[in-house]
């Protein structure tokens, strides 16, 4: 009998919190099959609402008056984002012959975003309840973004089986990526 997506997910997010502690034992959580692939993308569900929330907050502080529109825009801007990712890292995979392992960067990259945004979501909530200011908020936003970078280099190395020095060259290329979409959308 199979599992159902429920303990699928929370094995996921459990080899996610492993990887980002360094224990490569994390991969083995992963359901690598293609059921698992399609199944990865249910993170999104997870993934929107905070997103969504962090952008409307940010823009709460920022601006006077955020609307619905803005909130739309913002996730079909992140919608295309993760899909054109995909779509570069296929090609990437492919020309550095990693093809074979493709889907299981995409089902790890999908589960781990959801721990990546859920963390990056704090400082914003932190903020919000006044527990803490811009300033501190921006630095603690900034580190956990520099982890969260180490945390992609060290699973995408991993998933792909590639060296360190492709693994730094793709997570570079997706941050290159994510400014290139931000100023596409801006």
């Amino acid at each position: 009998m199979s599992a159902g997506w429920l303990e699928d997910a929370s094995k996921a997010i459990a080899g996610a919190a492993r990887l980002a502690i360094f224990d490569k034992k994390g991969l083995g959580y992963f359901d690598n099959s293609a059921r698992g692939f399609w199944r990865s993308f249910l993170a999104i569900l997870f993934i929107i609402p905070l997103v969504l929330y962090i952008f409307l907050a940010a823009q709460g502080e920022g601006q006077s008056g955020t609307s619905a529109q803005s909130g739309l825009s913002y996730l079909f801007e992140f919608i295309f984002q993760v899909i054109g990712w995909f779509a570069i890292v296929g090609v990437v995979s492919k020309y550095t012959g990693r093809s074979q392992f493709f889907a299981r960067y995409v089902i790890v990259y999908n589960w781990a975003s959801l721990l990546i945004t859920a963390v990056i979501a704090v400082p914003v909530i932190l903020l919000k309840f006044g527990v803490i200011g811009v300033d501190d908020t921006a630095a603690l936003y900034f580190t956990i973004y520099i982890a969260a970078l180490v945390y992609e280099w060290f699973f995408t190395r991993l998933t792909l089986e590639t060296n360190g020095t492709t693994a730094f060259a793709i997570v570079l290329g997706g941050v290159v990526f994510s400014f290139a979409v931000a100023s596409l959308f801006g």
